[in-house]
């Protein structure tokens, strides 16, 4: 089994890409996180729709690209 270790900070930017390949909610979207809520989920803002979300942890990972925000 893999392991993927991502450092979640609160103010942090984020992708979205859950492991399970069926979740398909918010897939591919970038956000930024909010504030964490328990140790398994994060509240985000969606850069895209400007809207808050509920995600799992694991759910986010870190981007390479260079945003303008």
């Amino acid at each position: 089994m893999d392991t993927f270790k991502t450092t979640i900070e609160v103010g942090g930017y984020y992708l979205i890409n859950p492991l399970n390949p069926r979740c398909r909610k918010h897939r591919g979207r970038m956000c930024k996180v909010l504030e964490i809520i328990d140790s398994h989920h994060v509240r985000v803002k969606l850069l895209e729709t400007k809207r808050t979300a509920r995600v799992k942890v694991s759910d986010l990972t870190d981007f390479e690209d260079d945003i303008d925000i």
